[in-house]
């Protein structure tokens, strides 16, 4: 154990001793506390001190942290409050919400130079690791650049557009399944034993209106309390109590105040009893056929308004921080050349559906005129305001691997790559984290082949160098020779 802790101490002052860049005539040293790194609070003490080793006050630093979003979860950021402690010394207190690998940026501005490290930390690893560092201002490294005449850019269709504070809005893209509204379905079953005896609604997806007969039943039971109703009306008025409940006993039955009326006049019990739809709406389900036998409260049919159903989108769970009761939707039917639906956020389900990774999210359709069908799966579109932030063009960004990179416009054919730190924005901008400036002038376009072009510019004086190297040895190569600046913009 003792031999353990000395070890980490090692590796820390070691990091310690590592981690530090150059910010032009600057120079920023990280240590981070606790070390290693641990889930919660943390801080990091960063140190800047000019050419001369002289405490350097008078800077504004700015920190950043963040998990890259992996497979279904979403990206985590953290913004770190930076406190000046004197004699060049900074404090940046953040939080780790989880245990894991992040990333931070370190923001430095000193006049009008600024430049942004970017490190990685681990929890349970001493110190930090430095993955470089973009530079902007009077002093930036100018062998960087990257030129390329404006005939050239022309060709390759390069487009410019600026770093700006806008609104943005992210789309929620979910698959909804039409559900009939429960509150407006009835379920047709009797309080008696019998059997069916005829039907006259015997299809499903029939349409009913309310009193519109379903089918016909005998029931002996049900002729034996009509038989006792109508001796009860034999009796004289001083057994009114036993009339009373006669009649009660049919309405308890079930039988309708018309039937008891028709069965008092005609002094007759009604043999078979005549069944009828409750509602208006469509049969949805029917559970009996001719001459079937029934029993008390066994469901015989299902009848629904199929005008009054919803639609349950099923919403990833990382995204269902951003929806709220009442938000409005886009719904459409994959396929269909009908006008989008509208819909509205009327329920968030409490729970989310294991192993799928999904809450439920329930939405009331607008168009009453319209009936969908239960289980017809439709496309769910709800837009999401994030505010106001930095963003530029998501063309504008160059993917490669977990790194992030913009080409910056310095003019007269002149582009610098940097690497930023973005997010998800709008269908065709990205909000930026760290690595640009309000008003900031990035390609929006044709930034693959720049790409291309920066790694080739790169490549090239090694590729001469070596070719030099083979042209020294007794087997005579052709020695490919890059083209001229001046050829370039031709």
């Amino acid at each position: 154990m003792m031999f353990k802790k000395k070890l980490n101490t090692f590796i820390a002052l070691v990091f310690i001793f590592l981690n530090h860049f150059a910010l032009g005539d600057v120079r920023v040293d990280v240590v981070p506390t606790p070390n290693p790194p641990e889930s919660g609070q943390n801080t990091l003490s960063i140190i800047l001190k000019d050419e001369l080793d002289k405490a350097i006050d008078d800077a504004e630093v700015q920190l950043d942290v963040f998990m890259p979003s992996m497979g279904t979860m979403p990206r985590m950021e953290e913004k770190g409050k930076v406190v000046p402690k004197g004699n060049g010394s900074y404090n940046a207190t953040f939080d780790l919400p989880m245990g894991g690998t992040w990333e931070f940026s370190i923001k430095v501005k000193k006049g009008a130079i600024s430049s942004i490290a970017h490190y990685s930390l681990s929890t349970g690893v001493p110190g930090v690791s430095n993955k470089g560092v973009n530079h902007s201002g009077a002093n930036s490294n100018e062998a960087s650049l990257l030129e390329i005449g404006p005939r050239r850019l022309q060709m390759i269709g390069v487009r410019f557009a600026k770093a700006e504070t806008i609104p943005l809005r992210r789309i929620i893209e979910a698959v909804g399944l039409v559900e009939q509204d429960q509150t407006h379905r009835e379920e047709v079953s009797l309080r008696y034993a019998g059997y069916v005896v005829k039907q006259f609604r015997g299809r499903i997806g029939d349409t009913v209106r309310p009193g519109d007969p379903l089918f016909s039943v005998y029931s002996p039971d049900l002729v034996t309390a009509q038989s006792e109703f109508l001796l009860a009306n034999k009796i004289s008025q001083g057994e009114h109590s036993l009339h009373q409940a006669a009649n009660e006993k049919l309405k308890n039955l079930g039988i309708s105040v018309k039937d008891i009326e028709q069965i008092r006049k005609t002094n007759l019990p009604i043999r078979d009893v005549i069944v009828r739809s409750p509602i208006r709406g469509t049969i949805l389900d029917i559970a009996v056929r001719e001459g079937s036998s029934v029993n008390a409260g066994q469901l015989l049919y299902l009848v629904g308004d199929l005008s009054k159903s919803y639609l349950v989108a099923r919403v990833f769970q990382q995204d269902i921080k951003d929806i709220k009761i009442g938000q409005t939707a886009s719904i459409t039917v994959p396929g269909s050349e009908l006008e989008p639906l509208k819909g509205k956020v009327d329920l968030i389900y409490p729970q989310v559906e294991q192993g799928a990774g999904t809450v439920n999210v329930r939405l009331e359709l607008n168009e009453s005129k319209v009936a969908l069908k239960p289980g017809v799966y439709m496309d769910v579109s709800i837009p999401v305001e994030m505010g106001t932030h930095l963003s530029i063009p998501s063309e504008a960004v160059l993917y490669s691997g977990r790194h992030r990179y913009v080409f910056i416009d310095r003019g007269e054919g002149r582009l610098e790559p940097r690497e930023v730190s973005v997010s998800i924005g709008s269908q065709n901008m990205v909000q930026v984290f760290a690595g640009l400036e309000e008003g900031e002038r990035v390609a929006a376009s044709g930034t693959f082949l720049l790409g291309s072009e920066a790694q080739l510019r790169s490549a090239l004086p090694k590729w001469k160098e070596d070719s030099q190297k083979a042209d020294s040895r007794p087997s005579t190569k052709l020695t490919p020779t890059p083209a001229t600046p001046s050829e370039d913009r031709r």
